[in-house]
């Protein structure tokens, strides 16, 4: 990478801001542009097609059909009733819209750490 050393406006940090994922309101991708999940109606699926959650009302299900969490629009409760996050937490992780879908593919995948870019890369 070339720097101009000159330029007042470098900042290195800058490159660490961009989130690790991107979702655009169905498919979720890592930075290099892999699947790793999709939100197929109501299930959330992952990169194989194996159904690994759903969304039902303001509540996150696993495959199984046991809370995995819910989401009242602001904070991020797991099955206990114990605040995990925000909404602002999920957004610094995964760049894109939508609500309830985001949330869930943060729970499912990102909090999770099921592909978590330090496992991916060797």
């Amino acid at each position: 990478m070339l720097i101009n050393l000159f330029n007042s406006d470098y900042n290195p940090k800058m490159e660490d801001d961009v989130a690790d994922y991107k979702f655009d309101g169905k498919e979720l991708r890592d930075r290099r542009g892999s699947k790793i999940g999709v939100l197929d109606g109501k299930y959330i699926r992952d990169a194989r097609g194996s159904r690994v959650g759903e969304i039902d009302g303001k509540f996150f299900k696993d495959s199984r059909g046991s809370r995995v969490g819910e989401f009242d629009g602001k904070d991020i409760r797991d099955s206990r009733g114990s605040r995990i996050a925000n909404i602002d937490d999920v957004k610094k992780s995964i760049e894109g819209i939508g609500g309830a879908s985001i949330v869930a593919m943060w729970i499912y995948f990102v909090r999770q750490g099921r592909f978590s870019l330090s496992k991916l890369i060797i």
